[in-house]
């Protein structure tokens, strides 16, 4: 099985006190499998902060209804994005709070505009190039990340 830690880039940006998130692999704080994703915000000069998966090939989401994010809460109340942008530069995205404890799985509905999807523009689905979570943490801050499920569309 893949690293979890191998598998997303970090980075950061704005001008503040937190630095580029620090990624590991752990096994003591899992929701499935055996292994989640340790994310830990170091001091630095930056505000805003960020996990990516640039993926080496487009990736066709276009048959798939749901994403699933397995996420760790830890009740910091703070806003954190799930990004999809597609091979033309558009993006779409999803915002949700941390202000839960524990394990959550978060359905985020791809082809539908209820709930908190938002965007630049209609994203391709059948041409996914990368997915992002962007953060705004306080230095110490630290979040966890298990699986991402693609679902797709059950036909009835």
């Amino acid at each position: 099985m893949m690293s979890k830690q191998t598998f997303w880039n970090s980075s950061s940006w704005g001008e503040g006190n937190i630095g580029t998130p620090i990624m590991s692999d752990i096994v003591d704080v899992v929701k499935s499998g055996y292994m989640s994703l340790k994310i830990e915000i170091p001091p630095g000069n930056n505000s805003r902060a960020n996990i990516f998966h640039k993926f080496s090939s487009i990736q066709d989401w276009s048959k798939n209804e749901y994403i699933i994010l397995q996420f760790y809460g830890q009740c910091t109340n703070k806003a954190i994005e799930f990004v999809i942008k597609d091979a033309k530069g558009k993006k779409q995205w999803w915002i949700f709070k941390d202000e839960f404890l524990g394990w959550k799985q978060l359905t985020i509905p791809l082809n539908s505009s209820l709930g908190w999807k938002q965007s630049d523009d209609y994203t391709d689905l059948s041409n996914i190039q990368s997915i992002d979570l962007h953060f705004t943490p306080e230095l110490g801050d630290i979040f966890f990340l298990d699986k991402i499920i693609r679902r797709e569309i059950q036909k009835g």
